[in-house]
């Protein structure tokens, strides 16, 4: 192969470095891409899906809000995607579409990069929506100890818990026992906006995390350290940004448009580089 195509749907995308991912991947294997960015109102995805299959793209990927709408449209989900309820990769073979979410492996894949190990260890989560499931389930695969998920809605997170009861425990974000959970926890993960750029909000006080040890996360990427991380660093915590997940997600997302298997933590360290350049 030595030229790909592929897309991206979601709204509003003006944010995104996807295609600059994918571009850079390409590169490290001197393969030609073409890589569209489609801002669609959601009345708009079936047509989409129709021009996909007529113009010989090999898949796309899909952000904030249609990760769950777009499963309406496919032809094959996998059992991991269909668990989180959401899907941020489609493959297009003979003129067939397949659901993957490589957001929860994305993630994983940050923290192994890293030499920062998931087995036995107690994560907190703030946020439950479609990022949070991959990574939830994702975590729960490689033997975590337990996740305690802190978010607004509840009753979206008590199905999660549903899941696996004996792992996971629900609360609402602004519960009071959340600063004593977080203070038992090995890991910390932020994946709600809050803290992201254009978004408005951020966390009112950072005071949640003075007594915190362990690895703090944020799956926000621009900016590349989030006030939430400033803060931990200030605090001498280990800190992980959004964008390492971001760029091994889209790693693993071309592995799939391609059938390529790629040197993920070598390409991931490089396209990381260049990528901050732009941030």
């Amino acid at each position: 192969m030595d030229k790909i195509k592929l897309g991206l749907i979601g709204n509003p995308l003006g944010h995104s470095v996807s295609p600059q991912i994918h571009n850079l991947i390409c590169k490290s294997l001197n393969m030609e891409c073409q890589y569209e960015k489609t801002q669609l109102e959601e009345s708009e995805i079936e047509n989409y899906v129709s021009y996909i299959k007529q113009n010989n793209f090999a898949g796309f990927n899909i952000t904030i809000p249609y990760k769950q709408k777009i499963m309406e449209h496919l032809d094959f989900v996998d059992s991991f995607a269909k668990k989180c309820n959401a899907v941020n990769t489609v493959c297009c073979k003979d003129n067939k579409l397949y659901g993957y979410n490589t957001d929860g492996e994305g993630f994983y894949l940050s923290l192994k990069n890293l030499n920062l190990p998931v087995e036995d260890k107690k994560i907190s989560i703030l946020g439950c929506g479609g990022a949070a499931m991959g990574i939830i389930f994702k975590l729960l695969e490689e033997n975590c100890h337990s996740i305690n998920i802190f978010c607004r809605d509840i009753l979206k997170a008590d199905k999660i818990k549903n899941y696996m009861p004996e792992k996971i425990n629900v609360y609402n974000m602004n519960d009071s026992i959340l600063n004593d959970i977080i203070k038992e926890s090995d890991i910390l993960i932020n994946t709600t906006p809050l803290g992201m750029k254009n978004f408005g909000s951020d966390f009112d006080n950072f005071s949640f995390i003075d007594n915190f040890e362990g690895v703090l996360c944020d799956i926000v990427y621009n900016p590349i350290e989030t006030n939430l991380l400033k803060n931990g660093k200030k605090r001498g915590l280990i800190t992980v940004g959004g964008l390492h997940m971001l760029i091994n997600q889209g790693i693993l997302a071309f592995e799939r448009f391609s059938s390529v298997e790629l040197s993920k933590k070598e390409l991931s360290d490089r396209i990381y580089k260049e990528i901050k350049k732009i941030l």
